[in-house]
């Protein structure tokens, strides 16, 4: 508090006592600030400086914006006015061309040349190679087709399988030709003579 120092003292010519308030000394210690209001100070001045730093870190670590490329204005193309043109000259007609060419549609082609047919192949010769051996070829198919007590018999009417006891059964000579040579194996009658005459072919090479 500041220090008071009160004197009375007789003014001059004047009989009352006058009240004099002394001068504070120089070397008196300032006031104390209350904590409270210390504080507040504080916030108020945080607030804005706080403020201040938001609104400048984005603009110091924001990239450097590169300026935009102008656009060049839209050209506008104006069409050339219409000029006059001359009437379309009448079509021709090509009927003497679609003649011709319905008469060469008409033309047949020349024949293409005949394939020449091949060469026929003679037959080939299975078997048997002699008369005799014709008897003996014929009297084992004989066998084995009515049994073993049957023989081979030649007669002006041809070949015939006889079995004993038993009436004679017409020999059929593409059976035996099949049964001894194949399916592909036929008879043929060497000539209009007798049927020993008959031999096995097939057809081919």
């Amino acid at each position: 508090m500041p220090h008071d120092i009160t004197a009375r003292h007789r003014a001059g010519g004047v009989g009352r006592l006058v009240a004099v308030r002394g001068a504070a000394p120089r070397h008196a210690a300032p006031a104390p600030v209350e904590p409270h209001l210390h504080r507040r100070r504080l916030r108020r001045l945080a607030v804005p400086a706080v403020l201040l730093l938001a609104a400048v870190t984005p603009l110091l670590f924001r990239a450097p914006v590169t300026p935009r490329a102008a656009v060049p204005p839209p050209v506008v193309s104006v069409p050339p006015p219409p000029t006059a043109t001359e009437p379309p000259a009448p079509a021709i007609t090509r009927r003497p061309l679609h003649a011709v060419r319905q008469a060469a549609k008409a033309t047949p082609p020349p024949p293409a040349p005949a394939a020449s047919a091949p060469p026929a192949v003679p037959p080939v010769l299975l078997g048997p190679a002699t008369d005799a051996d014709l008897a003996a070829l014929l009297g084992t198919y004989c066998r084995a087709t009515y049994g073993r007590f049957t023989l081979a018999a030649a007669t002006a009417d041809g070949w015939f399988c006889a079995p004993l006891a038993r009436a004679a059964v017409a020999l059929d000579p593409d059976a035996m030709c099949r049964w001894r040579y194949g399916d592909q194996a036929r008879a043929r009658l060497g000539n209009a003579g007798p049927p020993r005459s008959w031999r096995r072919y097939r057809d081919g090479p």
